[in-house]
Order: C-alpha cells, then sequence, then structure tokens
C-alpha cells in the first residue's frame, strides 16, 4: 500500500484552479491525474488541450505509480477545516478519506501528458500576468466555440486575434524576449483559450515566463507549468495574416467619427437588452454628427441616435452591422474616454481615440 496525506486547504485551492482549466469539459477530461516524479509528486489537470500541473505541497507520503481518478467526486469530501485528506492505494483501488467520510474508486491506467520542461525559445520571461490576460481575454471575448483564435508573434510583440466571422479583434502585447527569429502563427481552439483565460484570473501571480512550444504556447508559473496546442498555419496562411494587419490593424484609413465612450455603451446595453441573443446584429447608420443604432424583432424595430463628433467624411453615410452584445463585451477592455471609428475599405475600424 502507498499513500499520501495532503492539506485540505491547499488541496481545495488547487482544486478551484483545477475547474478553471476543466471547465465543463467531457467527462473523459474530467480527471486528476498523480504524476511520480523523482523528487515531489505532481497533481495535473487537462481540457483535452490546455494542461496545467504543479507540485505537491502540504503533504506527507508518496506514490510508486503515476495514475488518475475522476475529479469530479472529490468535491463532496471539502467542507471547510484546515485538516488532512487521506489517499491510500491498494490492489487497483483508492480510498480517500476524511474525517468520517470514505470515498473509494478505481485507478484509471493513464499517464499525463508531460509539458517540456522548457520551450522552442522563450518570447517574454518576465511578463506581467495582467498583460497576458487582458491580451487573450479582449481578443476571445467576440468569439464562440466555432469561431477561430490565432496567435501571431512578428517583430517584437505577439497578436491574440479573434475572428468570428463578423467581428475581427486584434490585442497587440509588447514581448521582452523576442527578436531575431522568424514570425509564427499558431490557430488556438476558443474554448481552451477562454479556460486559459479564467485560470490565469484566478492563480495569484504576478509575472509569467511565456514561450513557443513544439506544438502550442507554454507557460511557467512559479512551479507550476501550463500549456496551450496550437496548430502551426502554413507559410502562406501566415503572409495572408501579415499582409491584413499592414493593411487594416497599422494603418486606420479615413477617420469617420469619434463617439464618447460611456454613450456608446449604455446605447449598445439598450440594444442589447431589446435583441436579447448574443448573436443578433444591429445595424448602424453614420451621416453628419449622428450614429443611428436600430434592429428588428418580433415585428418590433428600435432604434436610438447619439450624437458624434465628425472627421473626415461627413459627406458620404456609411452603415455597418455589428453584434450590440459582442461589442459590449469589448468595452471593458477599451478604457479610454473616447472611440475612434475608421473607414477601411469593407471594414469598419473602431479602436481607442487618440483625440
Amino acid at each position: 500500500m502507498s499513500g499520501l496525506a495532503i492539506s485540505q486547504n491547499w488541496f481545495r485551492r488547487f482544486l478551484k484552479v483545477a475547474r478553471r482549466v476543466i471547465g465543463s469539459s467531457e467527462k473523459n477530461f474530467r480527471l486528476l491525474y498523480f504524476i511520480k516524479t523523482s523528487q515531489k509528486p505532481r497533481l495535473g489537470v487537462m481540457d483535452g488541450c490546455l494542461k496545467f500541473e504543479t507540485p505537491l505541497m502540504e503533504f506527507s507520503g508518496g506514490i510508486r505509480r503515476s495514475f488518475a481518478i475522476p475529479m469530479d467526486p472529490l468535491i463532496f469530501l471539502l467542507n471547510g477545516g484546515d485538516d488532512e485528506i487521506i489517499f491510500e492505494l491498494e490492489n487497483g483501488s483508492i480510498s480517500i478519506r476524511h474525517r468520517n467520510e470514505i470515498l473509494k474508486m478505481k485507478i484509471l491506467e493513464k499517464q499525463f501528458p508531460k509539458i517540456p520542461s522548457k520551450p522552442k525559445i522563450w518570447l517574454d520571461e518576465n511578463l506581467k500576468i495582467s498583460e497576458l490576460v487582458k491580451s487573450f481575454d479582449g481578443s476571445s471575448a467576440v468569439c464562440d466555440e466555432d469561431s477561430e483564435i490565432h496567435f501571431l508573434t512578428r517583430f517584437d510583440s505577439s497578436f491574440v486575434v479573434g475572428n468570428n466571422g463578423n467581428h475581427i479583434v486584434f490585442s497587440q502585447m509588447k514581448l521582452s524576449g523576442f527578436t531575431g527569429y522568424p514570425s509564427f502563427l499558431y490557430r488556438l481552439p476558443y474554448v481552451s483559450v477562454r479556460h486559459l483565460v479564467k485560470t490565469l484570473k484566478f492563480i495569484k501571480v504576478k509575472r509569467i515566463k511565456f514561450g513557443l512550444g513544439e506544438d502550442g504556447l507554454q507557460f511557467e508559473l512559479g512551479n507550476s507549468s501550463m500549456s496551450i496546442c496550437g496548430e502551426t498555419e502554413d507559410e502562406w496562411r501566415k503572409r495572408e495574416f501579415e499582409n491584413f494587419m499592414d493593411e487594416k490593424v497599422f494603418t486606420d484609413g479615413k477617420f469617420l467619427f469619434s463617439v464618447d465612450r460611456e454613450v456608446f455603451r449604455y446605447a449598445l446595453g439598450k440594444m442589447g437588452r431589446f435583441l436579447r441573443s448574443r448573436n443578433r446584429m444591429m445595424v448602424c447608420e453614420y451621416s453628419r454628427g449622428n450614429l443611428r443604432m436600430f434592429s428588428e424583432e418580433d415585428n418590433t424595430r428600435y432604434s436610438i441616435t447619439l450624437k458624434v463628433k465628425d472627421g473626415e467624411m461627413t459627406d458620404r453615410e456609411i452603415l455597418f452591422t455589428a453584434s450590440p452584445k459582442k461589442l459590449l463585451s469589448l468595452m471593458e477592455r477599451f478604457q479610454s474616454k473616447e472611440l475612434g471609428f475608421f473607414s477601411m475599405g469593407e471594414y469598419v475600424k473602431m479602436r481607442r481615440s487618440k483625440g
């Protein structure tokens, strides 16, 4: 028999992290992995793409091999206090004891997919975790499960790009260690990106090491490690992204108008409550001095008109469509008094106003 005694306080904190990594993933991913190493045992969880592992702390005992068990039943045993939870392994099963409760289940002969000790390239070895969260959170805010999220490195920066077909969001992040390397383009799964954001928001770490791994992105948070899988895009696709950025992101096109952020946010909230569905679209019509937003739902039409500051194209009317709920989710990320809108051919670009 082998076993572990783990502090309930520490284990409770770990499970809070684990539940953010896994989210609402399918049952076969809702596993807790015990990982035998030459040093301290480690615990690991994953959602099929996003992986997190950390060394056991505040424990005694040890394990003779690696294994996995279902994670969800463990939550029943956590009922406060700072005592220990006892894990005892014998004959292919595990007994988990806490006070006067016993939970017994079969162990699964599964190995946790190893996270490499270091990535191919460190992009930044002292990055503020808040910058990483802001970049991934902002770009994925308008996306859905079938959306594409891309991670692109270029020059001394990385870009997280969220694209749901109607909205494209770019978030730029300066990197202190990325110089002299070729650029990369990864495609990342939306669900795992959202799990990554929720996990990083919860973990009490100020700085993070961040790099490119063999099959995605890799992170070091003190003694803990994370990785998210990514599919490398070919050179043609990468060049297409770079050309789009040169034409639509790094230039502003024709300045249409600027609007007070709080006024625009209020109007989006009203329109969002009218439409209800996150994916329903409104029509925005700009003409000299005014932005009119309107839509229909169940044979009912609603419109709201905002006063705006004119730009360079007061002689033209501009129409564009957008989801009010998705734009509203971006407002928290646009920390400026005014928002500027620009005509970019078939696109209208919104960013913080320079004025």
